[in-house]
């Protein structure tokens, strides 16, 4: 833990550093969580509640976090490889969502990040660039099929084509 000044305030931070030479097409991961609390009310367990989800990261291609928000649970979903899910190179669209989801513990998609908090009665529930998210097997957004997306010859034509959204945020009931 290292004292910092950050917008003319005292603060402090927690850090790690890494060095190492790099070669073309080797990259080096992190994730920051931030968890903003009052001045004076950290407390140690804050920082144990964070959990890599088992198998999320399988060849450094995505990872998945399971963490503790304000007393709900929370998997946050991203990830690193845009190329998993390219399945046509012939075509529009590129992907399909068939090979392109992953499992991040309850929560599947072939989004590039995600995010699902349990709040009980209610599931909140965020996507960059999806098109279907589905949380303890229940699907909470999908896009429609379409075949008027579809660009490029028929043979290579993508089963089940769908648009992926850009950004999609909701709270559902359960």
């Amino acid at each position: 833990m290292k004292s910092i000044l950050r917008r003319y305030h005292d603060s402090a931070v927690f850090y790690e550093y890494v060095t190492n030479h790099f070669f073309e097409g080797q990259r080096l991961t992190f994730v920051t969580l931030l968890r903003p609390h009052a001045p004076g009310s950290f407390r140690e367990e804050m920082l144990k509640g964070v959990w890599v989800i088992p198998g999320s990261n399988e060849g450094n291609r995505s990872l998945g976090l399971e963490f503790d928000l304000n007393g709900h649970r929370a998997i946050a979903g991203l990830k690193l490889d845009q190329t998993i899910g390219l399945s046509n190179l012939r075509g529009r669209p590129m992907f399909d969502y068939d090979t392109g989801a992953l499992s991040y513990g309850a929560l599947k998609t072939d989004a590039d990040f995600s995010f699902v908090i349990d709040k009980g009665a209610e599931v909140e529930f965020g996507a960059m660039y999806a098109s279907k998210l589905e949380f303890a097997g229940t699907t909470l957004f999908e896009m429609p099929v379409t075949k008027v997306i579809y660009q490029g010859p028929g043979e290579f034509m993508v089963p089940n084509a769908r648009g992926k959204l850009p950004v999609y945020h909701e709270t559902v009931a359960k």
